[in-house]
């Protein structure tokens, strides 16, 4: 079965990275990778795929396909109906997963509702116990510092 991980730019390179990292240590292994590009951060998957290649090398052995879908000319009121039609692909070609963790409160919302109405089998949050640690590459965290979250129920 396909696995598609939906994740997003952020303010922080490092919160895509890490949480990616993190799920990967937690055994969901993606086929696909979709970054979700908002606005003023259109450069940033070319900064952060090649990092995140690597360490899927080093974590599953492969490299999952990545790609980015534009939303900086989506209106908020149309935002949740677009994250439908992105997140029923990855639904409809296997098992899709939303990271929510690097994305920003006006992304957040719609993508958990519109993963919840689509059948995504995980939400994913990244949690950091200390906010201090943050912006700071995984491997120099100790595990106590931070937590993934699934959001939705295990029946799913």
């Amino acid at each position: 079965m396909k696995k598609t991980l939906y994740t997003s730019t952020s303010l922080y390179r490092h919160a895509i990275v890490n949480s990616y990292w993190a799920i990967l240590r937690e055994g969901y292994l993606p086929d696909d990778v979709v970054i979700l590009v908002t606005e003023g951060f259109e450069e940033q998957p070319n900064e952060v795929i090649p990092v995140m290649e690597r360490i899927s090398e080093y974590e599953m052995g492969r490299v999952p396909a990545f790609t980015t879908v534009d939303l900086t000319d989506v209106d908020y009121t149309d935002l949740p109906e677009r994250l439908r039609e992105i997140f029923s692909q990855g639904v409809g070609d296997g098992e899709a997963a939303v990271d929510v963790s690097p994305g920003r409160k006006y992304l957040v919302v719609p993508a958990v509702l519109a993963g919840r109405e689509e059948g995504v089998k995980h939400i994913f949050y990244t949690f950091i116990k200390d906010l201090s640690w943050g912006d700071i590459p995984l491997p120099l965290k100790p595990f106590t510092t931070y937590r993934v979250y699934d959001l939705l129920p295990e029946e799913r």
